[in-house]
């Protein structure tokens, strides 16, 4: 259900993306150029869907949120050459030497915008470990669209051009009663001047720019040092979350049942908007199958609530669990009440978790006392668990060997009508219709305590009398083990925590406790402590993904030396990518949000999107001068002419996203949409990284050009 609804969600998103888009075109360009660009949204998205189902991919979340990335740059490469088609149109040329001549002049460039995304996203296919699964379908739909949509710009499209934009321009020479299209002005044409007038005063202060940039990033690169905070997946949309309930050792299944109705009764009670339904469990304390701190009893239970979707709700997880914990209470037949929320992401389990092992039992008992001890010391460590569970109290039966032999009986007499009496024997079958039913016979079930019962026992011997149990076997009291864990042939104990988010992360418990830990078992052979929880998972994912973004950043590199044949266009290029990560780091500020993931994958991403407006500008720079421009004629020119699909690649790509990253006000002002906070972290860093990041292009790039100008005639590259 919680998947059906963040599907739902993603869907809404992506229409209104869609149709925000297509807004975003018609604001710059005639409705019949916006038709044709429009048209390749369908084509690319229909293509993709298609390849998918051939090969077995769903439309999941995951996979729909790879549409939602690619949506807004769908339209990139139709825009760069329809916007170049419509300008050789507007100069007067010939409808299809405008046609041949604008897709023509732009290929290369945009080719090369697509194969730099690609770089950024290919490396994410060949992530290891459980991310690397988790995340696989991201960007093998990210890829396969863009390639159909190159596509489309280049095959299709400059078709669709001439057969419905043609019939609606004027073509041939301008007349008196029939102006040219030279003549048509548009309303951001004085805009345009403006721009180019900032450039030419720029590249007048060309040095000076860089300053103000390379304050720009050390200023925002400290803010982030000093306020950033980092979790691998932040609970923030959690729709699950188990209250988890123990009550002393000798609790029956059935108290246990009775007892927990008082936890039932204030759980119902939450407005039906907030909860969907609970489940109560007795007799087990777990959240997956693979949970390392499952407990088993009878003494122990669970009830786990499903809460309704985050848009549709005033109140988050945490404030619900706030309110149900102040009417719970602390109920004294309760020994401990403890409260979860179900991670999201791949990794479940604690934020910190520790496994001592070793090969006695008492010694690892004595060792986790010693780790809890460690762990109480460093503020924001909160809920301490230890799988050392004491369970239930159990009378041993211990035969005396000396009576046994005197009255005629053996050990496996007494074990035998021991179990008889308490866990009972089949004595026959009773069969309805087709299946057969079991009749157990064992001793009736309340009769006084069981040390009691043991004693007044009667075990039958050889010579048909009834020997009472107390006469060849002592009874002794003891605490059991409520499970027993291995690891590597060893005990294991396992030590795990959350902690108070305000205080500190997992991360930094993690760094802490490998500081103070290994000391305790410096003297103790054959005994080691691993650590494991979300520091484990971190440095997995961090380092998976640090390998995929320095594999990006290298084909990038690689692509763009190969395009423009030297060393500093390529590097000045590759200059957009921290404009476009302060982008990410003020989103993060500004939204209060973690450096999650997501987050980082949305960097990643980011890394190939940024670096086109800027593959584009140089090419065109390139382009005039091999005419035999100046060097800063060139620049200027290129900024104006290339102002307009700048900002309309940028626009549309973050309007594709906007929905996603703010959908939650989108639901409350139209009804329609929704958010996911899973995924909105990887929306606001894609979103506000290439939107803050192409004003930054637009503002100090051409400076940069300028300045490497200037290099290149003094060390003459």
């Amino acid at each position: 259900c919680q998947g059906r609804n963040r599907i739902k969600t993603l869907g809404s998103n992506f229409a209104v993306g869609l149709l925000l888009v297509l807004i975003m075109l018609a604001v710059f360009l005639p409705w019949q150029v916006t038709l044709v660009v429009a048209v390749g949204i369908p084509l690319a998205l229909l293509s993709t869907i298609g390849v998918m189902y051939l090969t077995g991919q769903s439309l999941n979340m995951i996979s729909l949120l790879g549409l939602i990335i690619v949506l807004g740059m769908l339209v990139d490469d139709a825009i760069v050459v329809c916007e170049n088609i419509w300008r050789h149109i507007e100069s007067g040329d010939d409808l299809v030497k405008a046609v041949t001549d604008g897709a023509s002049e732009v290929f290369i460039p945009v080719l090369s915008s697509i194969l730099t995304t690609v770089s950024a996203f290919g490396p994410m296919l060949f992530m290891t470990g459980v991310f690397g699964a988790f995340i696989y379908e991201i960007p093998s739909v990210v890829i396969l669209a863009l390639f159909f949509s190159l596509f489309e710009a280049f095959i299709i499209m400059p078709s669709h051009f001439v057969s419905w934009v043609g019939p609606f321009i004027q073509i041939g020479q301008p007349s008196e009663d029939q102006p040219s299209q030279k003549k048509q002005t548009h309303w951001y044409d004085k805009w345009v001047k403006k721009y180019q007038n900032f450039v030419r005063w720029s590249l007048q202060r060309r040095y000076r720019m860089l300053s103000i940039c390379m304050g720009l990033v050390l200023a925002i690169g400290a803010l982030t040092f000093a306020t950033g905070r980092f979790k691998l997946f932040p609970g923030e949309g959690g729709e699950f979350f188990f209250i988890q309930l123990e009550a002393p050792t000798d609790t029956s299944i059935e108290k246990m049942a009775e007892l927990t109705r008082v936890v039932e009764d204030v759980v119902k009670d939450l407005p039906k908007d907030e909860m969907k339904d609970f489940i109560t469990s007795i007799g087990i304390i777990q959240q997956d199958p693979n949970d390392p701190q499952t407990r088993r009893g009878s003494h122990f239970g669970q009830v786990q609530v499903s809460l309704t979707a985050r848009q549709n709700r005033l109140r988050s997880v945490w404030d619900i669990i706030d309110d149900v914990k102040s009417r719970i209470g602390h109920p004294p037949q309760f020994e401990r009440i403890t409260f979860e929320v179900q991670k999201e992401g791949p990794p479940q389990g604690r934020t910190v978790s520790i496994n001592l092992i070793g090969p006695d039992r008492d010694e690892l008992a004595n060792l986790a006392v010693k780790v809890e001890t460690e762990m109480r010391k460093i503020q924001g460590i909160i809920d301490i668990r230890n799988s050392n569970v004491t369970g239930k109290v159990q009378w041993n039966v211990i035969p005396r060997s000396e009576d046994l032999l005197a009255l005629g009986l053996t050990a496996t007499d007494v074990a035998t009508t021991v179990r008889a009496s308490f866990e009972g024997l089949v004595a026959s079958t009773s069969r309805e219709l087709d299946e057969e039913i079991d009749i157990r016979v064992l001793l009736s079930p309340g009769q006084g305590e069981v040390v009691e019962q043991l004693k007044n026992l009667k075990i039958g011997n050889r010579l048909g009398n009834l020997i009472p149990l107390n006469q060849v076997a002592d009874f002794e009291k003891s605490e059991s083990v409520n499970s027993i864990s291995h690891y590597e042939f060893d005990r294991r104990i396992n030590i795990s925590a959350e902690v108070n988010e305000e205080l500190l992360t997992g991360t930094e418990a993690a760094q802490k406790l490998k500081e103070t830990l290994p000391p305790l078992v410096e003297n103790l052979r054959d005994y080691k402590i691993l650590f494991g929880g979300e520091d484990e998972d971190t440095a997995e994912s961090m380092a998976s993904l640090g390998r995929a973004f320095i594999f990006a950043i290298a084909l990038i590199i690689f692509l763009l030396i190969t395009v423009f044949r030297n060393m500093i266009q390529p590097i000045l290029i590759l200059t957009s990518i921290p404009l476009g990560f302060m982008g990410v780091s003020i989103a993060v500020w500004v939204h209060n949000k973690y450096f999650s993931f997501l987050a980082m994958l949305g960097m990643v991403a980011l890394a190939g999107v940024i670096v086109n407006n800027a593959i584009v500008f140089i090419d065109f720079v390139n382009s005039l001068r091999s005419r035999g421009q100046d060097l800063d004629q060139s620049i200027i020119e290129t900024a104006g002419v290339r102002m307009r699909p700048i900002i309309l690649t940028t626009t549309t790509t973050v309007a594709g996203l906007v929905p996603t990253a703010y959908g939650d006000y989108l639901f409350r002002l139209t009804g329609f949409g929704g958010s996911d906070p899973f995924v909105v972290p990887l929306a606001l860093a894609l979103g506000w990284g290439l939107a803050f990041g192409s004003v930054m292009t637009m503002i100090f790039f051409p400076a940069f050009v300028r300045i490497t100008d200037d290099i290149r005639r003094y060390i003459r590259i």
